[in-house]
């Protein structure tokens, strides 16, 4: 991408090679661009990370030491998706206001983004602040090797006074990277301090059709995903059509039905109905389900 970038700054600039500046601002552009599709993985990652906590308190009875833990992740990943989020607003509000959308325009903006960062500046850092505190009393940097003192967690203030529109965005995005990296590491500690779960877990490949039949000529469609199976051995029980069915070491219960002869067509329609079972914490969860399936002659 960046030769591509290169290019177009020269081509811009009659035909002779980009300066200096315009290579640092396509730089910062790139920048920016990797940063931010990093950061929205690591919030995904994040998310994922704090609903699995959740859901390990809940399959060793909700003890009150693994409730306080999960209480404190709360807080970290509230605080720190609303800190992400303010940074994403700072950005775009850059952005509007300086209604420079051309790339190399973005040399003429210094001027303006230390006028619009002058008034937010003061408000970003006590944020930025606050977390770091609040971090500091949930991870206490001491309890991290590579947290060596208490100001482990505090950020640098970055100087908008002089700096472009990329470069200015390019900083707010290292912001939030640093602050989604930091919170990654803190729920993971947090994580090790929870009672350990006796659920298993399982990959598996599913595939759900729209039509189980379709007529010539017409489009098949379905849905593939992959799901991920949480479970306590022991604590499944499945059935179908009122009949105990087994499940395996991996979770997924064996169907095996007699079929109906079709009697004057050529085809029966028919299904089977299922429920599975599920206990956590002494608590036991019933869904149901219903599958239709076709006997042809």
């Amino acid at each position: 991408m960046l030769p591509a970038l290169l290019l177009v700054a020269a081509a811009a600039s009659s035909c002779r090679g980009p300066s200096s500046q315009e290579v640092a601002l396509v730089r910062l552009h790139q920048l920016r661009e990797m940063l931010l599709s990093g950061n929205d993985n690591l919030s995904k990652a994040n998310a994922t990370q704090f609903q699995q906590m959740e859901t390990q308190v809940h399959a060793t009875g909700m003890r009150p030491p693994d409730v306080a833990v999960l209480s404190q992740g709360r807080v970290l990943h509230d605080s720190t998706h609303a800190l992400a989020g303010y940074l994403r607003n700072l950005r775009e509000e850059l952005s509007q206001r300086t209604r420079e959308r051309d790339l190399l325009a973005q040399l003429g903006t210094r001027g303006a983004v230390g006028e619009i960062m002058q008034a937010q500046a003061d408000r970003l850092q006590l944020r930025l602040s606050r977390h770091a505190q609040r971090l500091q009393q949930i991870d206490p940097p001491h309890a991290a090797p590579s947290a060596p003192n208490a100001e482990a967690y505090a950020l640098s203030p970055f100087d908008f006074g002089n700096t472009t529109l990329a470069g200015a965005q390019a900083a707010l995005a290292r912001y939030e990277t640093v602050l989604l990296l930091q919170e990654e590491a803190a729920l993971a500690r947090l994580s090790a301090k929870l009672t350990p779960s006796r659920l298993r877990a399982a990959f598996h490949a599913m595939a759900t059709a729209e039509k189980s039949v379709v007529r010539p000529g017409d489009t098949y469609r379905a849905q593939v995903r992959l799901a991920q199976v949480r479970y306590q051995p022991g604590a499944l029980a499945m059935k179908v059509n009122g009949r105990t069915i087994p499940v395996g070491p991996d979770g997924i219960g064996q169907v095996e039905l007699s079929t109906a002869v079709p009697g004057q067509g050529r085809t029966l329609q028919a299904f089977w109905e299922g429920s599975i079972t599920v206990s956590v914490s002494r608590r036991d969860s019933t869904f149901r389900l219903r599958v239709p399936y076709t006997v042809v002659k």
